[in-house]
This record gives structure tokens, C-alpha cells and sequence, in this order.
């Protein structure tokens, strides 16, 4: 890098030079972003356990394929596997 009184010139940088500083400082955000991502969901993930935990899941219904409506208190007591799928 070339010097101009103790700063760097953006301006005379050549353009491999340029092209390196820019691909380090993209890598470094990607590192940073995706460390603060996964603590940020991990926290999450704390609150939401710390929340629902030991308790019962909320009631909810939707419609079978039949369209009749199905309620998730009807099989309290038994193994519920909700899955959702995204047709589209």
C-alpha cells in the first residue's frame, strides 16, 4: 500500500491491492456476522425453553385433508408429530 503522510491512499492502491483488502474485510463480516447470528439464536433458543419448558404446547387447530378441523387438545396424552409442509 502506498503511504500519503500517514494515511493510506485509496486512490493510488493498485488493484490487486484493493481487491485483497476488500475480499479480507468481506471475509472478516462474514466471520463476525455468523458468530453473532448463531449467539444471537442461541439466546433464543434459551428464552424460548426457559418459556415453554415443562408446560403444556399451546392449543391450536387446523383442517385434515378430509376438512374436518382437528384440535391438538383432542390427543393430549398421546405422541403428537406436527409436520408442515410449504407446497408452492
Amino acid at each position: 500500500m502506498m503511504l500519503c503522510r500517514g494515511k493510506v491512499s485509496r486512490f493510488r492502491m493498485a488493484a490487486e491491492e484493493r481487491k485483497t483488502v476488500m475480499n479480507r474485510s468481506l471475509g472478516l463480516i462474514v466471520v463476525f456476522g455468523l458468530t453473532g447470528v448463531s449467539g444471537c439464536a442461541h439466546l433464543s433458543e434459551q428464552r424460548f425453553l426457559a418459556r415453554w419448558k415443562g408446560k403444556p404446547a399451546p392449543d391450536f387447530a387446523l383442517q385434515d385433508l378430509k376438512g374436518q378441523t382437528v384440535r391438538l387438545s383432542d390427543h393430549r396424552g398421546k405422541p403428537v408429530v406436527v409436520a408442515f409442509f410449504a407446497y408452492g
